[in-house]
């Protein structure tokens, strides 16, 4: 990754703070839709590091081979976490997080899932856009009054988005800037994407246990062969996503 572009943010020295969120899970039928976000808290830097830039600052995650989350193997993705002191049968939603590790200590982290009935209640494409709103908040740890308190001190942050379309009403916290392929262009982003991809991969797994009829280990809960062949044999679980088709048809029915 070329780091373009948090260069160009970086250099402005205006901004308090910087993150990148994702999301993953918005074409399956089953289970959450899951965002994540990754902040990095200049402030906490040593100075020279500061001076040293991105290249500096991010470099204990490019060591690591940081990038698109869906061109690296699930092996390389669960290495990349484990370097970065993260075991992800133990990654938990709606908390904020810190990466282990020297030169680590400035960036925070944090996951938030969007259930599947709640997926139903506003739709697919606000769920997605919650999760990640909701995980970025969280990184940075502050009440509506403490973040307005601190932005006010500190100036907004950038929070890099992937995809056309942000979270809205962020606008008096942060510059938010949606990158379309921004897990492939910006670091914060592809970390974000790798944890959110990997938690819904376990989750989805453990679901498995519990409903294994519809082979979710494999698939994930995506809308393949196998799963619209178990659907029409058992039906739809608690899991599914009543307003998705192939699923939806099961309630109208009856």
């Amino acid at each position: 990754m070329d780091l373009d572009i948090e260069k160009v943010y970086f250099k402005r020295k205006k901004y308090s703070f910087f993150s990148g969120c994702d999301e993953v899970g918005r074409g399956p039928l089953a289970g959450p839709v899951v965002g994540a976000t990754v902040t990095l808290l200049p402030q906490l830097l040593e100075e020279n590091t500061k001076i040293k830039g991105m290249e500096t600052i991010l470099k204990p995650f490019l060591k690591l081979g940081v990038g698109d989350s869906k061109a690296l193997s699930e092996k390389k993705r669960i290495s990349i976490l484990k370097g970065l002191g993260i075991e992800v049968s133990k990654l938990r939603p709606g908390k904020r997080q810190l990466f282990k590790g020297k030169g680590l200590e400035a960036f925070s982290y944090s996951i938030e899932e969007i259930s599947p009935q709640e997926i139903d209640k506003v739709n697919i494409f606000q769920a997605s856009l919650m999760a990640m709103k909701k995980s970025f908040l969280r990184t940075l740890n502050l009440n509506n009054e403490a973040l307005k308190e601190f932005v006010k001190i500190s100036g907004p942050g950038v929070l890099f988005v992937d995809g056309k379309y942000p979270p809205k009403g962020l606008d008096s916290i942060a510059c938010v800037e949606p990158v379309i392929k921004g897990d492939s262009k910006v670091v914060l982003i592809a970390i974000a994407s790798i944890l959110a991809k990997e938690y819904r991969d376990h989750l989805m797994r453990n679901f498995d246990k519990l409903y294994p009829e519809y082979g979710l280990a494999k698939h994930k809960g995506y809308p393949t062969k196998a799963h619209y062949e178990a659907l029409e044999k058992v039906g739809p679980s608690i899991i599914h996503r009543k307003t998705f088709k192939g699923v939806r048809e099961f309630y109208e029915e009856y």
